[in-house]
Parts: C-alpha cells; structure tokens; sequence
C-alpha cells in the first residue's frame, strides 16, 4: 500500500470519526455526540496497536485541531438549508445567488477536505507500519 494511499485512508478515518463528534444535533443510538466519544474511539483504536505514551499525545493534538476545524461545519449545513428552504417557499427564488452559495459552501468543504488529509498524513507519521497494518485490519473487520 502506498504512502498516498494509507495517509487519504487514515484522512478518512479522521473525517468520519470527527464529523460524527463535530455535529451537535447528531445522534448514535440515541446518545449525543461529543468530542469525548470521538476521543473514546481514537483510545480504543490505540490500546488496539499498542501505542506509546508520546503517540498518544500526539495523536490526541492530531484529533484535536480535526475537531475543532469541523466545529463551524454544522452550523454552515443549517443555513445552507435554510437558505434552501426559503427558496423553496418563494415564488421567485434567486438561482444565480444560490448557486454562489452552493459554491461557497463546496469551496468551504474543499479547504476542510484538504485540511483533514493532512491531519491524516501527520498521523501517518506518528504510527509505524505495523500499528497502521493493525488499524487497517481492524477497520476492515468492523
């Protein structure tokens, strides 16, 4: 597997563990979502591959800025889709201003994206191969 490979892996690994803690509204069997449980994961996930103290640390400031890059995301979703809905209500909806909006939101999602796999190419680094073969297996496993 190539480096390429293993970093947008772990990226995505990142992006789902963080966007369901990031969301405020969302709900896992009914429980609200924290930075907590997302913590709580990433925990098991090391006490699976037998991570040092120090990758841990650095694993956690890894998780962190991921958190907080995808705090403002909800909150952006909710008046896009507003937005969308009082287009919808109205009789004459401006599409040129909703595209424009459209497009903010995917440009917005673009930066994130990208932001998100280089968290993924720094975890990378922080874990050796056989930790990352170990995470990989389990992930396909589940």
């Amino acid at each position: 597997m190539t480096l390429r490979t293993t970093a947008t892996i772990a990226g995505a690994v990142l992006v789902v563990a963080a966007c369901g803690a990031g969301c405020d509204r969302a709900r896992l069997h009914g429980h609200r979502l924290t930075h907590g449980h997302a913590f709580g994961h990433v925990e098991r996930a090391l006490d699976d591959v037998d991570a040092s103290d120090a990758q841990r640390s650095r694993v956690r400031v890894i998780l962190s800025k991921a958190l907080t890059d995808l705090e403002p995301w909800p909150a952006a979703m909710d008046r896009l889709r507003a937005d969308l809905t009082t287009a919808w209500r109205s009789d004459t909806p401006d599409r040129e201003a909703l595209h424009r909006r459209v497009e903010r939101e995917i440009d917005s999602l673009r930066t994130l994206s990208h932001a998100l796999v280089d968290d993924g190419f720094e975890l990378h680094g922080v874990l050796t191969s056989e930790q990352r073969r170990r995470l990989l297996r389990t992930a396909r496993s589940r």
